[in-house]
């Protein structure tokens, strides 16, 4: 069930940002009508976001078992088992625009 309300806490909000690839993955999501299969996910992730050192499979297993738990618990996204689709909720939706707005505003302080 989705949290009525769309902005979390400050500090949930740093949390999910501050790993490389979730905000890859909110990226993703958010470009892509915000859902996706994990396979798809994990494909896009390993080969245009993570080190070489990492393959898909591995991509996949930290998606499966660190991140996509950690946006459920934070009601960012929900997670079909059945068909493995992760699904960008509202606050996720919202979470993406945070990662959108701060990635500008950086790369404005950095021209």
């Amino acid at each position: 069930m989705e949290d009525s309300n769309p902005k979390p806490e400050v500090d949930e909000v740093y949390t999910l940002l501050s790993e490389r690839r979730r905000r890859a993955a909110l990226e993703f999501l958010g470009s892509n009508g915000g859902s996706a299969p994990i396979s798809e996910l994990a494909s896009h992730l390993s080969e245009h976001v993570v080190g070489v050192s990492e393959t898909e499979r591995r991509v996949r297993l930290q998606l499966y078992h660190v991140d996509i738990p950690k946006l459920k618990a934070t009601n960012m996204a929900e997670f079909d088992t059945e068909d493995a689709y992760v699904t960008l909720t509202r606050r996720g939706k919202w979470l993406d625009r945070v990662r959108r707005e701060t990635d500008e505003i950086i790369k404005q302080e950095a021209a």
